[in-house]
């Protein structure tokens, strides 16, 4: 013999009440810009290179794209870049001159600067990406 017993009806559940003094958790105006050259594991020509990305819209006065890089090969410190440009040629100096290809690893970041100069990092948190420069000697 089967017995049929109803579930109880299940009680409600109210949703708080907003009292107003709730502060929205902020989120960076901009997204992380997306890299266009050279691409994640690719191989760049010995001479110089343009880094470059796409836009990620229209930046205010006080803001600009902050690139930074680094020679993994040579064990270097982070060099930082700023312009307002989505796109950096990177300069001579960079260039690997050892005979042996290098990899470096790059992002870009949007930053705003503040009142010292220092551009303090605005956008969401960009991936790094890395290429093979290949040495000009």
């Amino acid at each position: 013999q089967e017995v049929t017993v109803p579930a109880p009806t299940p009680t409600p559940t109210l949703s708080p009440t907003p009292s107003g003094n709730e502060t929205a958790t902020p989120t960076p105006p901009y997204g992380a810009p997306l890299y266009v050259f050279p691409p994640d594991g690719g191989i760049a020509q010995p001479g110089r290179v343009e880094l470059q990305w796409v836009s990620v819209g229209a930046l205010e006065a006080d803001e600009a794209y902050v690139i930074q890089i680094k020679d993994m090969t040579a064990g270097s410190d982070v060099v930082s870049f700023v312009t307002r440009s989505n796109a950096y040629q990177l300069p001579a100096d960079l260039i690997p001159t050892t005979g042996e290809t290098h990899r470096f690893q790059w992002w870009v970041s949007v930053g705003r600067r503040n009142s010292q100069g220092i551009y303090n990092i605005i956008s969401r948190e960009a991936p790094i990406s890395s290429f093979e420069w290949q040495s000009a000697n």
